[in-house]
């Protein structure tokens, strides 16, 4: 059965978020073998130099940024900044929907 709707969501880590970030980019050829497989990579505001140089390594149609933000507000001004470097780089950027909604409320 073929799902031609179904995308695989890959969220590899920056050096910032653990020291085993290496171990997630290790298997980013495979997830990019995966023609529906995306990165969704979460970018603090001290990242985008990383964000940069690791996400060039893959197909700039299938990156996705997302700011790292727990308020509304914080959201909206990471977001803005992410934005250029999406548009620079041909990369798509990922609101935290759930944050505009519901703020840092954890299980929704």
């Amino acid at each position: 059965m073929s799902l031609p709707n179904l995308y695989w969501n890959w969220s590899p880590k920056l050096p910032s978020a653990t020291p085993r970030w290496e171990s997630t980019w290790a298997h980013a050829a495979a997830w990019m073998a995966e023609p529906r497989a995306i990165a969704k990579i979460v970018v603090g505001p001290e990242d985008a130099a990383d964000a940069r140089r690791l996400a060039l390594s893959l197909p700039r149609d299938r990156v996705w940024l997302m700011p790292e933000a727990m308020t509304a507000e914080v959201l909206r001004e990471r977001s803005a900044a992410l934005a250029e470097i999406c548009q620079r780089e041909g990369w798509r950027l990922s609101p935290r929907l759930h944050v505009w909604l519901w703020g840092a409320r954890r299980g929704i």
